[in-house]
């Protein structure tokens, strides 16, 4: 069983962009003020949100898009880890108990976000996952 849901355009009715997991959301918009306090540091240019699932179990990723990613220091992850988990405890909670794979935090370019072909966007949620589910008769 699948833990995040998205709506079929990763959208809410209200437009705004988010994972869901039961009772815990985590909206795009959400991240904004958790990466403001890094942005000017580590060189933040963009970031989505990834849920894939491996295991049997979903995973987020949050992937930021910054000037030079080698040049990220090792503890930044797990300072953006922090904040995240300090304002959606409930996530690290789904961690904790396995209920999701821990989430990771991913360095990439600023032409290493995905962006939508057509209009040259970019996709803030990316749903990767594989229906695990066998095809109804």
């Amino acid at each position: 069983m699948s833990d995040f849901r998205t709506s079929s355009t990763g959208r809410t009715t209200a437009g705004q962009h988010q994972l869901q997991r039961r009772a815990e959301a985590v909206y795009y918009e959400d991240l904004k003020p958790i990466l403001a306090p890094f942005a000017s540091r580590l060189g933040i240019v963009n970031y989505q949100l990834r849920i894939t699932h491996e295991q049997r179990r979903d995973r987020l990723s949050v992937v930021i898009a910054v000037s030079d990613p080698a040049a990220i220091p090792e503890p930044a992850s797990r300072e953006v880890l922090a904040e995240l988990h300090a304002q959606r405890p409930m996530l690290r909670d789904c961690e904790r108990t396995e209920k999701i794979h821990a989430t990771r935090i991913d360095w990439v370019s600023a032409t290493g976000v995905a962006i939508n072909p057509r209009t040259g966007k970019l996709r803030r949620v990316l749903d990767e996952r594989k229906d695990d589910a066998p095809p109804q008769p």
